[in-house]
């Protein structure tokens, strides 16, 4: 069976609450989900249709602006990584963007998520400022500093339009 987007809803939170727990040292809360939810965050996720249900194994929250989104989270399932989800959702995600007349999606991202940066960056990500001690200091691990990553829209556009 082949993975479908679409938007997640409060039925989701549970299995949100599973990746999240098992991705993240600092795992997102209920509430920072339930307040994104009320926001009307851009909020979609890939599920993988089973029977009668399905099995979330991907999902981003945007913060939708005038001029800007902002990729709050985007998370893959541990056993999930690797398969192209985590762009499919940054597509999306940037294409509602520009849809919506935004120039540019921005995001924050640790300096030591190697695999991150690659990826941001094979997208067409620039990093454009640092945020000093952004991060909250996890077990062990002193507080981080926040690269700020950009993706102009119009580029993004040009370049899905070439390659299409």
């Amino acid at each position: 069976m082949t993975a479908q987007l679409h938007a997640l809803s409060i039925e989701d939170m549970p299995s949100l609450l599973v990746i999240e727990q098992q991705s993240h040292a600092l795992p997102w809360s209920e509430a920072s989900f339930e307040s994104s939810m009320a926001a009307k965050h851009w909020m979609q996720g890939v599920f993988l249709p089973r029977n009668a249900s399905s099995e979330l194994l991907a999902y981003a929250v945007f913060a939708p602006g005038l001029d800007d989104w902002e990729l709050l989270n985007i998370t893959t399932a541990p056993e999930q990584r690797s398969l192209g989800l985590a762009k499919q959702l940054l597509s999306a995600g940037s294409n509602a963007a520009a849809s919506a007349g935004a120039q540019r999606v921005l995001l924050e991202v640790r300096p030591s998520n190697a695999a991150a940066l690659a990826a941001y960056a094979s997208f067409g990500f620039e990093h454009i400022a640092v945020r000093k001690n952004y991060y909250a200091a996890s077990a062990g691990v002193a507080r981080e500093d926040a690269l700020i990553l950009s993706l102009n829209l119009n580029q993004y556009l040009a370049k899905q339009k070439s390659s299409s």
